[in-house]
């Protein structure tokens, strides 16, 4: 049985703890990204009530290192297509220039300043996760399988806006989308 609560409509509480998956993050603090305006309100908007009601967003290092690479590879793939003769290959070719490093420090910045002042990092609990509940399974992403164990294990809420996440039935999922 699904849990998927329509973030439109989810009231948050002050004892909720909420994982907000990298795409949230994204769609949030990536302005490169040229997300879909309805989406990024919405959870800019709900970002704004879990702060204003003081509940927890707990960050595993692994969302933040999705968030870093995501961008950054978003980063390339504008600069190869503005350039595509100069930028060809991401580590011969943008890795080691001024705005690869601007960049970094751009990301860095808001990993610090929004992402870590808005949220708790967590410890993931490898340890102690059901590792073949996240290794079990075909066609599986291994990082919502292990974010919805995490989250399973801590009763975190996940908030998120990937599909994927959607057919998790052990935790509730606050989202845009539909089954």
């Amino acid at each position: 049985m699904s849990n998927i609560k329509k973030i439109k409509s989810y009231i948050p509480k002050s004892t909720d703890v909420f994982l907000f998956d990298t795409n949230v993050w994204l769609y949030l603090y990536c302005p490169i990204g040229n997300y879909n305006r309805y989406v990024t309100e919405a959870y800019s908007v709900f970002l704004a009530k879990v702060l204003t009601i003081k509940s927890q967003i707990v960050v595993p290092a692994q969302v933040v290192s999705e968030f870093f690479n995501v961008y950054i590879k978003l980063e390339f793939e504008r600069k190869k297509y503005l350039a595509p003769s100069k930028f060809q290959s991401f580590k011969k070719d943008f890795r080691n220039t001024h705005n690869y490093n601007d960049t970094i420090q751009e990301i860095s910045s808001l990993i610090k300043d929004k992402i870590l002042k808005y949220s708790t990092p967590t410890n993931d609990f490898f340890d102690e996760l059901e590792i073949s509940t996240i290794l079990d399974g075909n066609n599986f992403d291994f990082n919502d399988k292990y974010f919805q164990e995490l989250s399973r294990y801590n009763s975190y809420k996940i908030v998120t806006n990937d599909k994927d996440m959607l057919n998790c039935s052990d935790v509730e999922i606050i989202s845009t989308q539909t089954k």
